[in-house]
């Protein structure tokens, strides 16, 4: 695909500006560059990002009149719960993640600017022995409960 179609196609998604250094990069960067752009899939992307912000105009509203703190009894401390019921934690949660019923958010806590680092803090290796990142801890520790759920009902659910 020649460089004015791809420009063609990057005008119709308004995202022409992504060849704006076309004529300041070599023969290898202008190859490189056209397979990548070759590769995106412009309507999808525009659909998913007109959806967001349409979601974002409308829905915020609606969303903070039904967001409501959680009930203190539906809230348990670990270490003044029996066994019992911490077994019982355990049993419902490795089935709901069985049935893919679970999600995770995980908040990175900001850039690591005051670490010195021009990324997020998750990414910042903390000097473990491992060099493992935060990050990398919690996917791995995601990981382990997706199959300890396995292992105890027989299908493989997934963490989103």
């Amino acid at each position: 695909m020649d460089v004015e179609a791809i420009r063609a196609q990057l005008k119709k998604y308004n995202q022409d500006h992504l060849l704006k250094f076309w004529e300041k990069l070599n023969d290898a960067e202008k190859e490189e560059l056209t397979s990548e752009l070759i590769d995106l899939d412009l309507a999808e992307t525009n659909s998913y990002f007109e959806r967001a912000v349409e979601s974002a105009k409308n829905h915020h509203k609606i969303l903070d009149e039904r967001i409501q703190p959680i009930a203190s009894e539906a809230c348990g401390v670990y270490n003044e719960s029996s066994f019992e019921t911490l077994d019982n934690y355990e049993a419902v949660g490795l089935k709901e993640i069985s049935e893919g019923k679970v999600a995770v958010v995980l908040m990175a806590g900001g850039q690591g600017t005051r670490l010195g680092v021009l990324y997020p803090k998750g990414m910042y290796d903390v000097q473990l022995p491992s060099h493992k990142t935060l990050f990398q801890i919690q996917a791995e520790r995601i990981q382990r409960l997706e199959s300890m759920a396995e292992e105890k009902h027989g299908k493989r659910g997934a963490i989103l």
